[in-house]
């Protein structure tokens, strides 16, 4: 069933409901939520939508979501307000934010739970969250945003964040910021390369753990750390062409490595790995015809002719900036109009 129009598919004080196979397109919000609860939604798809394509607000808790997916929205693709514990199976989010607004963004959104995300083109940050307490991100692909790759800041705690790969943005990878705050933050299995500022900036914190992380190929550095305290890095840390230092690790408590060398300090027991280049271990810029999307030519199509963002070959292939990655030029965001758009592989 398809909505267009100003209204979309709102629940309003609404509880218990099974929604499945819908889409919306053209609203203020594809899908909206208020005080609305223990609902379940599946294979919903929206587009073009000015505020957001799902909007959850007001106490929608514990309502379950499965295959959400996202296209061209000039607002939020996701946004989430003072609702809690809520859950997503497979979110594709894909050039959303055009306006200058970011493709996931949550406020006072504790125990959320998402599995298996891809975010492809932003036009702020991919993943933005605040406020928002023990949140668990496994399975995530953000590339392209113009902001931040991944953004966790003031009054976010108990996050963890796993099976991450952040790559082409124009700021940083991954920022987690917290003022003056315990963080209780685990990173593992988390790729942060190719961008335009740091890999991961961590700035006014403490307790976090990191373990098997790579930080390369960005333009700024590759690790990041101001003001942190009781930071712990384990497993295999690898780094290698970032442009200003591997390790940026001055005005620190207890960051876990040493400034530049990234030598291990405090709990830290890492091994590591330099020199590592990461630029052919994408499958990266596809320059064939992609088989299930009809829209391109050699991998390339212009933003106006390109009717299905949607629907790849496999689940890490989406349109990003045409260009080359890494590049110290400034390539990155959501595709526009006028401009040659590239089917990007992050598989490794």
């Amino acid at each position: 069933s398809e909505r267009t129009g100003d209204d979309g598919w709102d629940l309003g004080e609404s509880d218990g409901n099974y929604i499945e196979h819908c889409w919306a397109y053209g609203n203020e919000e594809g899908f909206g939520l208020f005080a609305s609860s223990h609902n379940v939604l599946i294979d919903t798809e929206s587009g073009w939508d000015w505020f957001a394509g799902l909007y959850l607000t007001g106490g929608s808790n514990d309502n379950l979501f499965i295959d959400v997916r996202g296209r061209e929205h000039s607002g939020i693709g996701v946004a989430i307000e003072d609702s809690t514990d809520n859950t997503f199976y497979g979110v594709r989010l894909m050039n959303t934010g055009t306006d200058w607004d970011d493709a996931w963004g949550m406020t006072g959104g504790d125990r959320t739970t998402v599995v298996d995300a891809q975010i492809s083109g932003a036009g702020y940050d991919g993943f933005y969250m605040n406020g928002s307490a023990d949140v668990t991100v496994v399975e995530l692909l953000t590339a392209w945003a113009s902001a931040d790759g991944f953004h966790a800041s003031d009054g976010t705690r108990g996050l963890t964040l796993h099976q991450v790969t952040s790559v082409g943005h124009g700021q940083d990878g991954i920022e987690l910021h917290n003022t003056e705050a315990y963080l209780d933050t685990v990173v593992s299995g988390v790729i942060s390369a190719g961008n335009y500022e740091n890999g991961y900036n961590l700035d006014d914190s403490n307790t976090l753990r990191f373990h098997d992380v790579a930080a390369c190929h960005n333009s700024y550095s590759g690790i990041e750390m101001n003001a942190m305290d009781d930071v712990a890095w384990s497993g295999y840390l690898w780094v290698g062409d970032n442009w200003d230092f591997d390790c940026e690790t001055q005005f620190n408590i207890e960051p876990g490595l040493e400034h530049d060398t990234c030598a291990n300090t405090g709990a830290s027991d890492a091994t590591l790995v330099s020199d590592v280049d990461l630029s052919s271990t994408f499958a990266g810029a596809l320059y064939s015809d992609e088989p299930v999307n009809e829209d391109d030519n050699n991998g390339v199509a212009p933003y106006d002719d390109i009717d299905d963002w949607l629907d790849f070959d496999n689940p890490w292939r989406g349109y990003g900036p045409d260009g080359a990655w890494p590049d110290e030029d400034y390539n990155t965001g959501p595709c526009r109009s006028g401009r040659d758009c590239r089917i990007w592989d992050w598989r490794l």
